[in-house]
């Protein structure tokens, strides 16, 4: 009776923590892809580049011998790299544009690029190990309704426990994933900065996308929250780089 009713205090501190974990990953997951779009819309200024984003591809791609693919989508915000078919995505309006946020943005990929013509091995570890990610960022919230179900219907809370450390252990994992993301995510930020200077961007501009790189980093821990609780209807659709 008493280890019932002490296991039954400590779901509901658990339950508690659930709850504002919800409330605070959704505002922090909405905050950031906001305030990335924020920036990344301020920014018209023309650059000291005198070509467009798919310019700069072609001469990136040139000077590390990429050989790389490009493919044109409407989509916004649509830009990204996949080392599979070495082929970069990027949307029509940036792949026609010279402004500082579509270089940067477009840099970016590119640096995955450089860094996946450089070290593929580590490229396909990174991908093996990210992969289950967006899978069980869907099982966690089954796993933890299914433990709430089992605590409000059955008459010991065991199962409960073990189907919430299960969920615990889920959680964990993906946090390591995620940390590998920003790890690997930071990599290609950094050659960004390398190619957008080579390209003659000056200091102002550099200025503009660093800024906009550090705001996309959160954007990657917020892509946590985002697959956890997109399950909700409070998370904002917004597509990034």
């Amino acid at each position: 009776m008493l280890y019932n009713i002490i296991m039954s205090i400590i779901l509901w501190l658990l339950f508690g923590i659930l709850i504002l974990f919800i409330l605070g990953g959704i505002s922090f997951a909405n905050f950031s892809f906001a305030q990335f779009y924020d920036v990344y819309k301020k920014n018209k200024m023309i650059c000291g580049f005198c070509g467009t984003a798919q310019d700069l591809i072609e001469h990136t791609s040139a000077k590390y011998n990429l050989n790389i693919n490009v493919e044109i989508d409407n989509n916004e915000l649509c830009e990204r790299y996949s080392p599979f078919s070495n082929t970069l995505f990027i949307s029509a309006e940036n792949a026609t544009s010279n402004s500082v946020s579509a270089l940067t943005i477009t840099a970016h990929e590119l640096g995955h690029a450089i860094y996946a013509k450089q070290n593929p091995t580590k490229t396909k570890q990174y991908f093996k190990k990210i992969k289950p990610q967006k899978f069980f960022s869907l099982l966690l919230p089954i796993l933890i309704l299914s433990g709430l179900v089992c605590w409000l219907t059955l008459p010991t809370v065991l199962p409960s426990i073990i189907i919430f450390g299960f969920a615990f252990l889920i959680f964990l994992t993906l946090i390591f994933a995620k940390l590998l993301t920003v790890k690997f995510e930071n990599t290609a930020s950094k050659i960004a900065v390398e190619i957008l200077v080579c390209a003659g961007l000056n200091k102002q501009n550099l200025k503009h996308s660093q800024k906009l790189l550090k705001e996309a980093k959160n954007t990657y821990v917020a892509g946590l929250f985002r697959w956890l609780l997109a399950w909700t209807g409070c998370i904002n659709k917004i597509n990034l780089m």
